[in-house]
């Protein structure tokens, strides 16, 4: 990455200006290029060490705030899209499948749109006008399958088998890469996805020994969980292939949408 430090420097009666590449340059070449300004103008040069510690390190402050502020926002936005800490809560609210979609669809997703608030505070305007796009409103639709998906697998059979099914995002998600984005995949990687599959299949078809579950159809539950994590791996394909869209603000609007038609299906 090239960047230029401009630094101001004093000769004679003119103030002038040295653009320095930050790409392989140490003190040892900022001080011979003060020794030519001292020998062309006369006077002490203003460039030192000190000066130029003082110019980049505000910059070097900036690119940290920023890095650490992207890398917030991506993993709140995996976390509020990811389910797998969710089901032991869920089974212990007892609520159906409808009712569940309603509150956790308004309760995390006006968290989650407050969150954005905050954290995009002078962008706002920004991030509201990507709402119409494309890769936006994939997003949301994604958001809001996988979390009724995964609020009616969890009510329909065990956690063992949801959580199984929700584990072959990243095999859908490759799936996906190579569909969408044209990305080579190794045939490493095909024999992984197919391992991947079997085990999930030979969990969800053998789901019904486990303890204390509901009484639902396992295979209804693996299919939706495996739904759940469709919609999961679109949601991670279309934030890589359109980094720009606000995903944060994409997964607020998607589960506020999923409580909405939660609410529908209680009334």
């Amino acid at each position: 990455m090239n960047m230029a430090v401009i630094i101001p420097v004093s000769s004679s009666s003119i103030s002038t200006f040295i653009s320095i590449p930050s790409q392989g340059v140490g003190f040892q070449g900022i001080s011979s290029t003060s020794t030519n300004l001292e020998a062309r103008s006369g006077r002490p040069s203003c460039l030192s060490k000190r000066g130029v510690v003082a110019t980049i390190f505000p910059s070097f402050i900036k690119i940290i705030v920023s890095y650490v502020h992207y890398v917030t926002v991506k993993l709140l936005s995996f976390l509020s899209i990811n389910n797998t800490p969710d089901p032991l809560l869920i089974r212990l609210s007892g609520l159906e499948g409808w009712s569940l979609t309603t509150w956790r669809g308004f309760l995390v997703g006006i968290s989650l749109l407050a969150i954005w608030a905050i954290m995009a505070r002078g962008q706002l305007v920004e991030n509201l006008r990507q709402t119409n796009s494309v890769p936006f409103v994939v997003i949301l639709i994604a958001t809001t399958s996988n979390k009724i998906a995964f609020n009616f697998a969890t009510v329909e059979t065990s956690i063992t088998v949801v959580l199984t099914a929700l584990a072959t995002a990243p095999v859908l998600a490759a799936g996906l890469t190579f569909l969408l984005l044209k990305e080579t995949t190794t045939p490493k990687t095909w024999l992984t996805i197919l391992v991947t599959v079997l085990g999930v299949l030979i969990v969800i078809f053998n789901g019904d020994g486990a303890t204390a579950a509901p009484r639902g159809n396992v295979i209804f539950g693996g299919f939706l969980g495996v739904m759940c994590a469709l919609g999961l791996a679109v949601v991670f394909v279309f934030s890589r292939k359109s980094p720009e869209v606000p995903i944060l603000l994409a997964v607020a609007f998607g589960t506020i949408l999923s409580g909405i038609i939660g609410l529908a299906g209680v009334s």
